[in-house]
């Protein structure tokens, strides 16, 4: 059974997602991306939380979140001031390139009926109720599937990026609750939620810059790891390990916290 306020919540984000997707590929502008994977986000939180289907999401639309999501991590790295230094022109030039392959795979890809049969199939999904019973059970087990990560003695990068997938979908699900239910507690649960996520965001950022930065060597081979590139990668390995550390401590207060 579908609530309406919850089928109205979906139809109102679905149809914005429409929107958003077929303007991406006209000028690739980083606030429109941006703007869709939010909005995909919050969207898809509450088909995580409320779809009674295990796979919400069609394979041909999970293509163009990857590919949304590739176009989105080279557009920060290339906005980020750290692009600015000099030692890093070559890296640039090269994350320039990719971020090109990125534009063409979407032009590739992308076709509105691609987003309409998603929509279409969300439509004909069954839904749990979505009461506060509903809402708690579903923040408690993503809160439980954070603690099984971190009961791992290092958890591995990807565990934590998972961690952090698992906390935005804490916080856009208790967000849409808050409104549902003024007085019901969600709204001030937000604020350590929204604390945990930037700091998520900042570590996911940073492991990403690394990550690309490791392609690159791989693909330019020994040329490419001049003084100035070891230099650099030596600083941003320092700075995941230190907003690792952030985020692992951030992560174990909360889950203590939220222990009933």
């Amino acid at each position: 059974m579908r609530e309406k306020q919850l089928h109205k919540t979906l139809h109102k984000r679905g149809n914005a997602i429409a929107d958003l997707t077929s303007r991406i590929g006209s000028e690739f502008d980083m606030d429109t991306i941006h703007e869709f994977r939010t909005t995909l986000k919050k969207w898809r939180a509450l088909l995580r939380a409320f779809s009674v289907s295990k796979q919400p999401l069609t394979r041909s639309f999970k293509k163009l979140v990857h590919i949304s999501g590739d176009l989105r991590n080279s557009q920060v790295l290339l906005a980020d001031k750290t692009m600015d230094d000099e030692r890093l022109e070559e890296f640039k030039k090269w994350l320039q390139a990719l971020l090109a392959e990125q534009q063409n795979s979407w032009r590739r890809c992308f076709h509105p009926r691609i987003v309409k049969r998603q929509l279409r199939e969300n439509v004909r999904q069954d839904y749990k109720k979505s009461g506060k019973r509903g809402i708690d059970q579903f923040c408690r087990k993503e809160i439980h599937r954070i603690q099984g990560i971190l009961c791992v003695p290092s958890p591995s990068h990807e565990e934590l990026h998972s961690a952090r997938k698992l906390i935005k979908d804490v916080e856009y699900v208790s967000e849409w609750a808050a409104r549902k239910y003024p007085g019901g507690g969600y709204a001030e649960k937000l604020g350590p939620l929204k604390r945990i996520a930037r700091q998520a965001g900042d570590f996911n950022d940073r492991r990403i810059a690394l990550d690309l930065l490791h392609v690159y060597l791989q693909e330019k081979g020994p040329s490419g790891l001049t003084a100035g590139v070891a230099a650099v990668r030596q600083a941003w390995d320092l700075a995941v390990s230190k907003k690792r550390k952030t985020l692992l401590n951030a992560l174990k207060r909360y889950v203590h916290a939220a222990r009933p």
